[in-house]
């Protein structure tokens, strides 16, 4: 299993519950959570290893909201 943490432009409840559904339903996740508390918008995703973080990505853009890898910004900034 892998795990990434993701920024999302996921920030209340209601997006939590639509990208949750879609998440739920998806076979090669096997957990997820999300922080939307004060601004993060973060989301942290377990899946299986035959699938990548730009399947997460691609996954949540076809329900119509940002996403983008919290490392690969980090690593854009020079962190």
């Amino acid at each position: 299993m892998k795990t990434c943490t993701f920024i999302t432009n996921i920030t209340c409840e209601y997006c939590v519950q639509e990208v949750s559904q879609l998440l739920k339903n998806t076979h090669w996740i096997k957990e997820f959570n999300f922080d939307i508390s004060n601004g993060k918008n973060y989301l942290k995703v377990t899946f299986h290893e035959a699938y990548s973080a730009q399947d997460v990505v691609n996954l949540v853009q076809k329900a119509g909201y940002t996403i983008k890898e919290r490392n690969s910004l980090l690593r854009f900034f020079g962190f």
